[in-house]
């Protein structure tokens, strides 16, 4: 069988990690979606699509898991079409992953099966809070995989980008 994630990735974290081992485990093939994937450059978005790939493709060779494809999921601002807008992109797949509610719902309404594994420690494994970490310069090691944090702090993202208000 065939499992869709979406995620924008923004960075890849553990809790991301959490929903592809699940996926590896599970599934035949997987497919992931990164989402917003025309954003870069910003604070909620800070990664380009291609370092967003090099992430994932990272990780993915430190398990060792070869049977997954990357696509990009430009955002359409358009909830109640995204799903149709996905398909254009994606249609082979049998399932979806989630752990978000509204990612959730938009694809059970389209008659689509969803899973959701649930959530680990998702205060601390959510993009925000390590982007937070990131941007002022603090200890968010910890919050990514090992696989990818050489290849993040090869990116100029901290220093080319303002601090969060909050």
């Amino acid at each position: 069988m065939k499992a869709l994630i979406i995620g924008r990735f923004q960075p890849l974290h553990k809790g991301h990690c959490t929903l592809l081992d699940y996926a590896i485990k599970h599934y035949d093939c997987l497919h992931i979606g990164i989402g917003s994937s025309q954003y870069h450059s910003s604070f909620d978005n800070p990664y380009s699509y291609e370092e967003r790939r090099n992430m994932l493709m990272l990780y993915f060779k430190s398990k060792n898991s070869g049977s997954y494809t990357i696509h990009p999921i430009p955002d359409i601002h358009d909830p109640p079409h995204w799903v149709a807008h996905l398909k254009t992109i994606i249609s082979d797949f049998d399932c979806v992953i989630t752990n978000n509610p509204q990612t959730k719902t938009l694809f059970e309404d389209a008659g689509i099966l969803v899973e959701t594994p649930g959530l680990v420690h998702r205060e601390k494994l959510k993009g925000v809070s390590v982007r937070k970490l990131m941007f002022s310069h603090q200890q968010w090691e910890n919050f990514v995989p090992e696989s990818i944090i050489s290849y993040l702090k090869t990116l100029p993202i901290t220093d080319n980008m303002p601090n969060p208000k909050h």
